[in-house]
């Protein structure tokens, strides 16, 4: 019978490692005088070409187990070169439906000089009507310079007839090169210092897709926040395509890219699932995004002024009071308003010596409007003006020389309660009104000043 079935285990094992199979003649499609050529046997075993149970190609090697002596029972090949802490994967496929025996893998390691270091031994195969693998992944000793790949058959003594019948196709012994290395955490790689420890090292980390900036990205892990986030920079490579909230596996070096570490040169990136849910955003002060332990995290800056609207290069500033943040435009061009107040989020780069937030999308940045909207004019022109904008414990209004008498001010929460009423009698001459905001949690605030009957309306920011 011929079956394509278990190929694409070894295919998988193979491709995904751009492995190479060190085996000769590793299909048995090749016999010298009624043997697979390059191929050894003891004597406690024969082997024969066969056509009809054959997994691939035309040919399979059969086997019959002629005793119960099991160091006379090897099929092999010897004197593969192999490189001493390099990774190998060894086995065969195999079609053993006789419960009289069973085989498994063994690979006998040998120094340059040919004496022998130790062997490894793998699982045994088991009694099934279709093909299957059996196969043993195996790190060479220190000092290996040469390998013998075997095949070795035993008795199942409570079965035993006289004789067990095997088929063999498609053997492999894998050269995957050296150990992978355990996954990380982005945390781990990040190293909570401006450098990470593992700077120069290849790398297997996991995260959520927080921004797409082109081919790169940025990767943050569960529950996201300071030293949870990274970028991974693919230069022109485009696929696989990843998109926010795709969960991804990547294999890649780290650099320190002018001070931002970054995962590069990647060799594997497997997404695991779709739609994840992505960390963040972390809600930050504005000048606390200046700090090497947000570097590629997903952040929040709200209620932020508008302090300077070009700074060049497509980027600008906000500041809510605890210091002024740049945003840039590797994702979205946006022409700000000076002294406007605004909501901008986005993952945090670090270039050219300053922390920038990248919004992804223009609904990554809100615009709130001007910070004084209908100040410096009551109605009939009676003028004040708002002094602390953001404000941080108290609010201060100067009032304009010519308003006396009774000044009324509400201070209203973005659902419109009133949160605060403040009443003074002012005499004539300029004066200044401070309301207390004590307890009050940061955020947007809207308030009303009444003036003899007059109103003016205007919105407040609190730290």
């Amino acid at each position: 019978m011929k079956k394509v079935l278990g190929m694409a285990i070894i295919a998988i094992l193979a491709g995904g490692a751009y492995a190479t199979n060190l085996l000769q003649n590793p299909g048995f499609e090749s016999w010298v005088s009624g043997a697979p050529e390059f191929w050894s046997n003891d004597d406690g075993i024969t082997v024969t070409q066969n056509s009809d149970t054959v997994l691939s190609g035309n040919y399979s090697a059969k086997i019959l187990l002629t005793t119960q002596d099991q160091s006379n029972a090897d099929f092999f090949q010897e004197y593969i070169p192999v490189t001493g802490g390099n990774m190998y994967t060894a086995g065969t496929s195999i079609f053993d439906n006789d419960s009289a025996g069973k085989a498994r893998i063994v690979v006998y390691w040998f120094a340059s000089d040919s004496s022998y270091i130790s062997g490894t031994y793998g699982s045994y195969s088991s009694d099934n009507p279709d093909w299957s693998v059996v196969l043993d992944t195996v790190v060479a000793p220190d000092g290996a310079a040469y390998a013998k790949f075997d095949i070795r058959f035993y008795d199942v003594a409570s079965n035993w007839d006289g004789d067990a019948e095997f088929f063999l196709d498609g053997a492999f012994f894998l050269e995957m090169g050296e150990p992978a290395p355990d996954t990380l955490t982005i945390m781990e790689i990040q190293g909570q210092s401006d450098t990470s420890p593992y700077e120069g090292q290849i790398v297997v980390t996991t995260g959520v897709v927080t921004g797409v900036f082109g081919n790169n990205f940025f990767l943050e892990e569960q529950p996201g926040g300071a030293w949870h986030g990274i970028y991974v920079y693919r230069g022109g490579v485009s696929d696989p395509p990843v998109a926010v909230g795709d969960s991804l596996l990547i294999t890649g070096t780290v650099s320190e890219y002018y001070g931002m570490t970054e995962i590069t040169n990647i060799v594997d990136l497997v997404i695991l699932s779709y739609g994840a849910t992505v960390p963040g955003p972390t809600l930050l002060a504005t000048n606390d995004v200046n700090d090497e332990a947000y570097e590629g995290v997903f952040v929040k800056v709200d209620n932020a002024q508008c302090t300077n609207d070009d700074l060049g290069y497509g980027e600008w500033e906000v500041d809510d009071g605890s210091g002024p943040v740049r945003i840039d435009d590797m994702g979205v061009p946006y022409s700000p308003i000076l002294g406007n107040l605004y909501m901008v989020q986005g993952p945090v780069m670090y270039s050219y010596g300053n922390y920038k937030i990248e919004p992804r999308t223009e609904t990554d940045i809100v615009d709130y409007g001007a910070t004084d909207v209908e100040e410096g004019a009551l109605k009939g022109d009676v003028a004040f003006k708002l002094l602390t904008n953001p404000a941080r414990g108290k609010a201060v209004f100067q009032f304009a020389p010519y308003i006396s008498g009774k000044v009324e001010i509400t201070l209203y929460d973005m659902t419109g309660k009133a949160v605060r009423v403040l009443s003074k009698d002012l005499a004539g001459g300029s004066s200044r009104v401070e309301m207390n905001l004590e307890g009050l949690p940061g955020g947007v605030y809207f308030y009303s000043v009444r003036a003899g009957g007059l109103t003016g309306r205007g919105k407040l920011s609190i730290m």
